[in-house]
This record gives C-alpha cells, sequence and structure tokens, in this order.
C-alpha cells in the first residue's frame, strides 16, 4: 500500500513552517508521499512560491497553491466557511486530522516507530505546529533566489559587528505583550553592550512604536527596517520572512514565546533565549 499525506498548513509564517518541516521529514523517514496544499488568507496573503521552494532532492514531496475548488474540498473546515470542506474530507479521505481535535501527537524521535496511521491510504492532516521533530527538519526548505538577495542586502554588514538579534512580538500575539514586556529586552541589550562595546541588534517587530522607542534609545546600535508590516499584503509577508531569515545569521537571539523566533533560531542552531516575566523571576531568584 503506498500511503498518501495531503497537508494543509494553517496560522502564520512560523506556525505554517513548523508543520511543514516536521511533517515533510516525518514522511520522508516513513517513505510515505506528501502533498502540501497552500493557502492563502487574510493572516498570510502570498503564495508559497514567493518564499521558498522544497529540496527537488525529496521525491516524495510536492507542494503547490491552493486552486479555486481546493477552497471547497480541502481547505481548513472553520466557521468562515460554515465547514462545509470537512464534509467532502471524510469522504475523500481514509483519516482526517484536524489541530483543533488534538488528536495527532507523537513527537517520536524515531518514526519507524510511530504506527497509529499506517492502516490509512490517505491521510488528511491541518496542521499550525509540530508533529514530529528531527534535528534536520528545517533543512529541506529553500529560500528563492529573491528571498536570499535581500537576506545578503543586510547581512552583508553582519561581518563587521556582533549582531545579536531582537524578536518583538506584538500587534496580534496577547501572550508576547502580556509576558514578554519591552523592558525585559531594554535589560537584556544593556547586558549586551556592557558585555561587548562593539555589539549591534537586528530588530524585527510588527510594532513601529517598539522600533522608534529602541532607536531611541540606542541609536545606530540598532538595524531594523521602518516598513510596516502588514501579512494580508504580499509584500508584507515577502518582508516578514526576509526578517526570519535574517534573525537566524544573528549570533544569538532574544525572543518572546512565538513560532516566529523558534523557526528563526531552529533555521541556523544559533541560540535563542526566552525573555518571559516568568523567565526573568526565575533568573533573580537565582
Amino acid at each position: 500500500m503506498i500511503q498518501t499525506f495531503t497537508l494543509i498548513p494553517v496560522g502564520g509564517l512560523g506556525n505554517r513552517f513548523e508543520a511543514m518541516s516536521s511533517i515533510l521529514c516525518f514522511c520522508r523517514e516513513k517513505r510515505r508521499n506528501l502533498e502540501i496544499i497552500w493557502f492563502k488568507d487574510h493572516g498570510l496573503n502570498c503564495d508559497f512560491d514567493k518564499l521558498f521552494y522544497i529540496d527537488p532532492r525529496i521525491e516524495n514531496v510536492k507542494i503547490r497553491n491552493a486552486k479555486g475548488s481546493d477552497f471547497v474540498l480541502r481547505d481548513n473546515p472553520r466557521r468562515r466557511n460554515l465547514w462545509v470542506p470537512r464534509l467532502f474530507e471524510n469522504f475523500i479521505y481514509d483519516k482526517c486530522i484536524y489541530y483543533q481535535d488534538n488528536n495527532f501527537s507523537a513527537h517520536d524521535k524515531s518514526p519507524k516507530n510511530d504506527v497509529q496511521l499506517d492502516s490509512f491510504r490517505h491521510i488528511y492532516i491541518v496542521a499550525c505546529g509540530v508533529y514530529w521533530k528531527s534535528f534536520d527538519m528545517y533543512n529541506y526548505v529553500c529560500l528563492n533566489d529573491n528571498i536570499e538577495k535581500k537576506v545578503c542586502e543586510i547581512t552583508s554588514l553582519f561581518p563587521r559587528y556582533n549582531i545579536i538579534g531582537i524578536h518583538i512580538r506584538r500587534t496580534d500575539n496577547r501572550n508576547t505583550i502580556k509576558h514578554s514586556p519591552t523592558n525585559l529586552f531594554i535589560e537584556a541589550m544593556n547586558q549586551e553592550i556592557e558585555n561587548d562595546e562593539n555589539v549591534r541588534f537586528f530588530l524585527a517587530s510588527d510594532s513601529l512604536e517598539e522600533k522608534i522607542r529602541l532607536i531611541n534609545l540606542y541609536g545606530d546600535r540598532i538595524i531594523t527596517s521602518m516598513k510596516e508590516v502588514k501579512r494580508d499584503t504580499e509584500e508584507g509577508i515577502i518582508d516578514a520572512f526576509v526578517e526570519i531569515n535574517v534573525l537566524s545569521r544573528t549570533k544569538k537571539l532574544y525572543a518572546g514565546n512565538s513560532s516566529y523566533a523558534r523557526i528563526s533560531a531552529s533555521l541556523s542552531g544559533i541560540e535563542m533565549k526566552l525573555l518571559t516575566n516568568e523567565t526573568h523571576k526565575n533568573h533573580v531568584s537565582d
């Protein structure tokens, strides 16, 4: 039996990359076929091929942008589409797994031992995070030439300085707004300056207010873009993806708890220091 997975990655860039990279490596290890269908929506309004491509050496994995019929037959069922796709998906596929149901979790370091889906031929998955972890899981999603060029233009200055990444998530992430206030980043940055007078910071944020605040504090130590990040535009998503990859090429990353930051750190294996009220409290008590 040839087993085929159909993956619908959902959420923001970080969530989608975690889902894609995780299940891609799972299928590669288990020698299963994988089709990834990329849907644009108001939160990520950009075709996948404007951002990346799948390493062509992985023959059992295909990716495509959603077609008109996919919005009825294969989209993530939710209120805005009246859950209509679920009716078709349960007819088309032998097994349907929706991230809301929490019925697909293994995190198995040895996927050959994971047999929970082996009896199904066609499996449909909506995912926004990590299912299975592998040390090389982010090696097979490659930047397109335009993205790589933009990243290199920014990082060309990096060899002159000790560049540390700063990611401050604000507008739509209540968790980081509440638990990762800006004063924690300021404390960390001040400590880095004490340690190294030559330090510079690459700042990625969806808040112009935060960028202006830190530029006022640190002047030309801050490297950033003053473009407003809009996820409902193609340009905004491209800019955000460039920032993810620039952050990955810094020496170290300070961030709140977000998939965006986790992906940045994971792409190159740099250290990510989580800044939250809880981690700060523990550090002070130590």
